[in-house]
């Protein structure tokens, strides 16, 4: 048997979309849920992803520098962002980056 403790759920507009978020943390790990009435590939959460994976294939040594960052409290966007000084909106520029690696 197992219990989930801290659950929080959130429903909100992202640009535009209604969107709900859910987080929760089970046996000392950390989630976040994230869903919008859309295809999942069309979905900027999944784009990030994506660009994340291949950033890391491509550049493997920033692997730890990200694992630190999202340990000292980090999101993981901001995070990677951080670590290929990106300036901006962290969540807006690998959207952008993604567009410039022709990933979709």
């Amino acid at each position: 048997m197992w219990f989930l403790w801290r659950v929080q759920h959130k429903k909100e507009k992202i640009k535009g979309t209604e969107s709900i978020k859910v987080n929760f943390e089970f046996e000392g790990f950390e989630f976040e849920l994230f869903a919008q009435p859309k295809p999942v590939r069309n979905q900027n959460a999944y784009r990030h992803m994506i660009v994340e994976h291949m950033l890391l294939m491509q550049h493997p040594h920033i692997r730890e520098e990200v694992i630190h960052l999202k340990e000292q409290g980090l999101k993981t966007e901001p995070a990677f962002a951080q670590v290929l000084n990106i300036d901006g909106d962290p969540y807006e520029e690998l959207i952008l980056l993604g567009q410039e690696m022709k990933l979709w």
